[in-house]
């Protein structure tokens, strides 16, 4: 049982994104979650030319490759007590939505001497976190009481398509607007990260919508497994380059509704994959049901399908997600 990881695809997807941001206008920053911040995919998004990424794993911690501390941010807001140190030394900023935690992060660009910068997180409609538009005055004004020379803050950050829909739409970009209006007048230009995460923004582009105000976009989907949401049709470019791989445990006959049925058993399941973005690679074959540890296939119109076979299957974001957390699951970079 393994997860196959086509770096192939990878970097086809990288140089896809990169072009499609650089048609809008933005920079494009890679979203390295802890889950899939692998030292084979970082080094191909940089082989595909990626210089900017953001991160949930500890700096130092999660990479061998090497990352330049000015192109990396910290992509997690912090809790109290959390990470301040290792994230303050090993990127040049944060995601900040509290004053308490930007008031401890001051501290820790102090007591290094390094520059270091906070991103607002500004709520725009998916219900996430982050502060609301209309809090931001405030917000801004809270924090500045903690700016110096090594601290300040770098810009806003937005997303979309979490705990609700907020499918981008040109109400959003006019509060955008208003937020880097603020922030710019106020900060006297020291604000350069105007940041919008998730790939529905690239989908909105391609039919037909200006990103502008934003200057970046980060993105973590497109990326790794070549899906842009609510965008009808495929994107020339894009591919999914995750697969796991499973042998088959067990091929019976099976009567089912009256049916006699061919189901085979598999040997992932839940705790692997989220089984719901989960798909066979061949045809005529169909999950209908899984436990913690086994899925079931019917292949009654495959009767070339017999014990020891291995299959492939097709993953989705958050089935990918769970299969690069899962440490049953042996990773083999292709």
């Amino acid at each position: 049982m393994q997860l196959c990881v086509d770096l192939d695809k990878i970097f086809q997807n990288a140089v896809t994104v990169k072009r499609i941001c650089e048609e809008a206008g933005v920079q494009l920053r890679a979203a390295l979650k802890s889950y899939y911040c692998r030292d084979a995919i970082v080094r191909v998004l940089q082989n595909a030319g990626v210089e900017k990424f953001c991160t949930t794993g500890l700096p130092g911690r999660s990479l061998s490759v090497q990352i330049p501390r000015h192109r990396l941010h910290w992509l997690k807001l912090l809790p109290p007590g959390g990470h301040f140190e290792q994230v303050t030394i090993g990127c040049s900023s944060s995601l900040h939505s509290e004053t308490s935690t930007v008031s401890r992060a001051s501290a820790c660009a102090a007591r290094n001497a390094l520059l270091h910068e906070y991103i607002v997180s500004v709520d725009i409609g998916d219900r996430r976190d982050g502060i609301s538009p209309s809090e931001f005055p405030s917000f801004l004004a809270a924090c500045r009481r903690y700016h110096h020379e090594y601290f300040r803050c770098g810009g806003i950050s937005v997303n979309h398509t979490c705990c609700e829909l907020a499918i981008p739409v040109e109400e959003h970009f006019r509060e955008v607007s208003t937020i880097l209006a603020i922030c710019k007048e106020e900060e006297a230009g020291s604000c350069e990260c105007f940041s919008v995460g998730g790939s529905v923004v690239l989908g909105y582009f391609l039919n037909g919508g200006s990103l502008a105000p934003y200057n970046e976009v980060r993105v973590g989907g497109a990326l790794l497994v070549g899906e842009i949401e609510f965008f009808p049709g495929s994107v020339p470019g894009l591919r999914n380059p995750f697969q796991i791989c499973s042998n088959i445990l067990e091929v019976k006959k099976k009567l089912v509704r009256g049916k006699v049925c061919r189901r085979a058993i598999l040997d992932f399941g839940s705790i692997h994959a989220d089984m719901g973005q989960t798909h066979p690679a061949e045809p005529l074959l169909n999950i209908v049901g899984w436990s913690s540890e086994y899925t079931v296939l019917d292949c009654t119109e495959r009767p070339d399908i017999a014990v020891g076979d291995e299959l492939r299957f097709w993953l989705g974001y958050q089935a990918m997600a769970r299969a690069m957390s899962c440490s049953l699951l042996e990773k083999v970079f292709l």
